[in-house]
């Protein structure tokens, strides 16, 4: 069975105000209706997380416990982590690697560039853009059916899910 990875940007966040970290940045008002309509949008195509990751900054986790409300099976807990907030391709890659072979579709909720570097190391693509709650979806080949056999260009890079695409007006 083939893995699946969605790459997801944090939705749109407020800029810092005085005084403020950027990880204590929460979501505009806009922004957390836009990552519900994408968990609306994610669970109309049956895209349910076998596990759902996210970065521990404000806007990170607001965005990702939204999704999880659709996405998420019952009795699964998001799993929160510094290491996806400040992060590098190999920190990222690092993590892919050595999850749980059980796990067939794999959320990662997080931030750019990191998000697109990480895509086009996994898919030799070069991604133009991921916008505020765009959604990167990858995928394995069959022949290549286990976290840890990931390696450069051995994803595919199947949808890119941008928010003109699922969000009401």
């Amino acid at each position: 069975m083939n893995k699946e990875l969605l790459l997801i940007r944090h939705s749109e966040a407020n800029p810092a105000y005085r005084g403020q970290t950027d990880a204590d940045r929460e979501l505009t008002e806009s922004g957390a209706v836009r990552a519900m309509q994408l968990a609306n949008h994610l669970k109309s195509r049956n895209l349910t997380a076998d596990a759902l990751f996210s970065s521990t900054s404000a806007r990170g986790r607001q965005t990702a416990e939204l999704l999880g409300e659709k996405i998420l099976k019952p009795q699964q807990e998001i799993i929160f982590s510094d290491d996806i907030y400040e992060s590098s391709v190999r920190i990222m890659f690092s993590l892919l690697t050595n999850l749980e072979e059980n796990l067939e579709r794999v959320y990662i909720v997080g931030h750019n560039p990191i998000l697109t570097y990480l895509a086009e190391y996994l898919t030799g693509s070069i991604v133009e853009e991921l916008e505020p709650c765009g959604v990167l979806l990858l995928t394995t080949s069959d022949e290549l059916n286990k976290w840890s056999q990931l390696s450069a260009g051995t994803m595919t890079l199947k949808e890119y899910m941008s928010p003109a695409n699922f969000v009401q007006a």
